[in-house]
């Protein structure tokens, strides 16, 4: 007998059917791999199985998760299967997680909630802290103090808090090195073996997932190669130096890290997960504290004005669903960007430029009428990149660009960003763990390991 069951769903959002007619089972103890490209309704889908789809999002058909009828529940049915019956690892621990909990408090929420005692819960944190290969002393760390794969684990820990029966985990290795993805996937299938539940993993990397799952159900278009644009040599003239940058919090998680970047370069920035290469890109734009100095075009940043930085340097965060307003549309977001900085543009002027812009990475127009809630993760990092390229900025730092998109997605970003570096000498700094990513476009390497800063 089934544990869940998938009947004719249909996804329907502003723009149309998202997902149609799909239906798949999922046995007791079986691992399944849900993939397909970005947007094609992999994390949507994952949602309606306990019904969390957003505003503007609505599902017909039929789930049946332990023999309870989804789309027909009431409320508190449904509270008490999320988390009890089933588990979610959600792809943005960052929006997940509560920045003012430690690790402990959430997984004593998490086991709060279900009705264990006080009593009970410390043994139980320090156990499933245990379990998912963290140190216990790290329940008194705040998300923001921990490593994106420690982040990770603790989203898998709180997921396994109550023993589910079923734990759905969308997307739970992007942004990690190729080290860490394989520890999480063998992770995910030891807790299934150990506890006998059942795991549908949603992944568009189906080939890295293939042998921890019985079987695939894959959605949308098949996936395309990506092409190798042409890559020019840099200009003699320095757009960035950064000197002696140093970032602390209880560590020195970056150490007196310095480089150049020319016009017209692009600088690939790898390394382990931790290791201190977004805590580096936030210093660079002012984000956080740090000691050091940055010139971008001989100017001295900290002297530069706020609207003139924004303008002169952007950066597409890791998580860039956390930085386009919730309840604005996507046509909104972006004619605001162009209007802040380009205010020569009539309206017609606007929605031509911001229409070349969304074309150019792949996505079509009803996307302009969405909302975040509504968009897939590889959606939101192309949103993202379109606002931050209409501000035609001189820097751009992208921070794990690769998240979320499929390789066709990937290859109209590479292109994209091939033509903006040709025309118009943009300096790139690309942060990722994607070494063909990284190798279609980089002039040179450098590598971070614990703070340090190499290559």
């Amino acid at each position: 007998m089934s544990l869940l069951a998938v009947e004719n769903l249909t996804l329907t959002g502003p723009a149309g059917a998202i997902v149609e007619d799909l239906s798949f089972t999922l046995k007791a103890g079986e691992a399944l791999c849900l993939t397909g490209p970005s947007g094609s309704g992999k994390t949507l889908t994952a949602l309606a199985l306990l019904r969390l789809l957003p505003p503007g999002v609505s599902a017909t058909g039929r789930i049946t998760l332990a023999g309870m009828n989804i789309l027909a529940a009431g409320d508190p049915a449904l509270r008490r299967l999320r988390g009890r019956t089933a588990g979610f690892v959600f792809q943005d621990q960052a929006a997940s997680l509560d920045p003012l909990m430690t690790a402990g408090q959430h997984l004593a929420q998490a086991l709060a909630l279900h009705g264990v005692p006080r009593a009970e819960r410390r043994p139980r944190i320090a156990s499933l802290l245990g379990q998912v290969g963290l140190d216990p002393a790290l329940d008194r760390r705040y998300p923001d103090r921990l490593a994106g794969g420690e982040r990770q684990r603790l989203a898998i820990a709180i997921a396994l808090a109550n023993e589910p029966k079923l734990l759905i985990a969308d997307e739970p290795t992007t942004a990690l090195d190729p080290a860490r993805a394989s520890a999480i996937l063998d992770l995910l299938t030891a807790a299934r073996r150990r506890h006998g539940l059942s795991l549908l993993l949603i992944t568009h990397q189906g080939g890295a997932a293939a042998r921890h799952v019985s079987r695939s159900v894959h959605l949308g278009a098949p996936r395309f190669p990506a092409a190798i644009p042409p890559r020019p040599e840099p200009s003699d003239r320095v757009l960035l130096h950064a000197q002696n940058i140093t970032v602390r919090y209880e560590r020195t998680v970056v150490a007196g890290a310095g480089f150049t970047l020319r016009e017209g370069e692009t600088l690939a920035l790898t390394g382990p997960s931790g290791a201190g290469k977004t805590s580096l890109a936030y210093a660079l734009f002012g984000l956080i504290p740090h000691g050091g100095a940055v010139t971008l075009g001989g100017q001295n940043l900290d002297a530069m004005p706020r609207q003139a930085r924004a303008a002169a340097m952007q950066l597409v965060l890791q998580n860039p669903a956390q930085s386009l307003p919730p309840g604005r549309r996507v046509a909104d977001t972006l004619r605001e960007a162009l209007a802040l900085h380009h205010k020569d543009q009539d309206r017609a002027a606007q929605d031509a430029t911001i229409g070349a812009a969304i074309a150019g990475l792949g996505l079509g127009a009803p996307i302009l009428d969405q909302r975040p809630a509504t968009l897939s993760g590889g959606q939101a990092q192309r949103v993202a990149l379109a606002r931050a390229l209409l501000i035609r900025p001189r820097l751009l730092v992208l921070d794990e660009p690769p998240a979320g998109l499929d390789q066709a997605a990937l290859s109209a970003l590479i292109q994209l960003l091939a033509r903006a570096r040709a025309a118009r000498g943009l300096g790139l700094i690309l942060i990722s763990h994607d070494s063909e990513f990284l190798a279609a476009l980089a002039h040179r390497t450098l590598r971070m390991d614990a703070g340090i800063l190499s290559g």
